[in-house]
C-alpha cells in the first residue's frame, strides 16, 4: 500500500507495517462484543485484538488525507491510531452496533486535528482553549453516565461555567475554521466531524432510525439521491462499514475525483441550507 507522495524511506517503513497487519481480519460483531466485555471486565488481553482487527481500517482512512505538503502517512496513520485507541475506550459494547461504524467518527477527528494543527489554522487563546477542552471532556463523561447525547450548556452547567464563558471558548475554538474550510487534501471539511453522529449513540441499525438524529436527516433527504447516497456510504451511516472515495466511486462508476466533487457539493448544500440546524445539533 503506497502513495504518491511517500518518500523511499517512508515507503519501506510502510510497507513493513502493512506487512505485520494486512492479514488481520475483521471481527464478528459477536467477538467484539465478548472482547469488549472482557475488556470492560480488566482483561487487557482483549485489547490486542480488538486494536489490530481494525489497523487496516486506519490506514486506507489515513492515507486518503496523504498530501506533499501536509503530514507523512506515518504521522497521520498514528494519528488515526490514537483516535482508534480512545474509540476502544469510549465505547459501549451493550448499545448493539459494530464497532468500526462508531470508531470512524474517532479516527477521522484525530486525523482532521493534525491536519488542522500542521496547517496552523487554529489560533486559540490558551484559556479558551483548555475551556473547550474541558467541555468536550464532559460531555463525553456526562453522555456516558446518562445513557444519551449531553449539550455543552449542560456540561458547562456542571463543570460551574458560565454561559458567557462556555460561549466564548467554543466561539473561540471555531473562530478560524469555517464549515467549508478545507482540512484535508482532498477537500474534507469541519463539516465533515460535525455531520458523522456524535460517537456516544452511533448504531448501525440505519441512519433513518435514529430519532436523536432529526435535524441532520432531514437535511440528507433534501439532497438528491445521489449526493445523500455519497454522505451516507462515506460517512458508514448505511449499516456499513465507511467507505473510501475510491471505493464509493467504483461502485458509481466514476473517478475519486467526481465522488470527491459530489461530496464537497453536498457538504456545501448542507451547510448552506441547513448550517444552523446542524451546527445546533452537533452541541447536543
Amino acid at each position: 500500500m503506497s502513495s504518491a507522495f511517500v518518500d523511499s524511506r517512508e515507503e519501506r517503513i510502510l510497507d513493513l507495517y502493512w506487512r505485520e497487519i494486512r492479514d488481520n481480519r475483521p471481527l464478528t460483531r459477536q467477538e467484539e462484543h465478548e472482547l469488549f466485555t472482557r475488556l470492560r471486565e480488566g482483561d487487557e488481553s482483549a485489547l490486542q485484538p480488538l486494536v489490530e482487527a481494525n489497523l487496516r481500517f486506519v490506514l486506507r482512512v489515513a492515507n486518503e488525507y496523504v498530501h506533499a505538503e501536509g503530514p507523512s502517512i506515518l504521522e497521520l496513520v498514528a494519528e488515526g491510531n490514537m483516535g482508534l485507541m480512545k474509540a476502544v475506550e469510549n465505547f459501549d459494547q451493550n448499545k448493539g452496533f459494530k464497532f468500526i461504524t462508531y470508531a470512524v467518527w474517532w479516527i477521522r477527528q484525530s486525523i482532521h486535528r493534525c491536519l488542522a494543527q500542521d496547517r496552523r489554522m487554529i489560533r486559540t487563546p490558551t484559556n479558551r482553549l483548555e475551556d473547550f477542552r474541558a467541555l468536550e471532556k464532559g460531555v463525553d463523561q456526562l453522555s456516558q453516565k446518562a445513557g444519551r447525547s449531553v449539550s455543552f450548556d449542560e456540561a458547562a452547567e456542571r463543570a460551574g461555567m458560565g454561559s458567557a464563558r462556555s460561549r466564548g471558548a467554543l466561539s473561540a475554538a471555531h473562530r478560524d475554521l469555517s464549515l467549508d474550510a478545507p482540512l484535508s487534501p482532498d477537500g474534507g471539511t469541519l463539516l465533515d466531524t460535525l455531520i458523522t453522529d456524535p460517537p456516544d449513540e452511533q448504531p448501525e441499525s440505519g441512519f433513518d432510525e435514529m430519532q436523536r438524529d432529526d435535524a441532520i436527516y432531514r437535511s440528507l433527504e433534501k439532497l438528491d439521491r445521489r449526493e445523500s447516497m455519497i454522505l451516507r456510504s462515506y460517512y458508514g451511516l448505511n449499516a456499513e462499514e465507511p467507505k473510501t472515495l475510491e471505493e464509493i466511486g467504483h461502485e458509481m462508476g466514476v473517478t475519486r475525483e467526481r465522488i470527491r466533487q459530489l461530496r464537497n457539493r453536498a457538504l456545501s448544500r448542507l451547510q448552506r441550507d441547513h448550517g444552523k440546524s446542524l451546527l445546533e445539533w452537533s452541541a447536543n
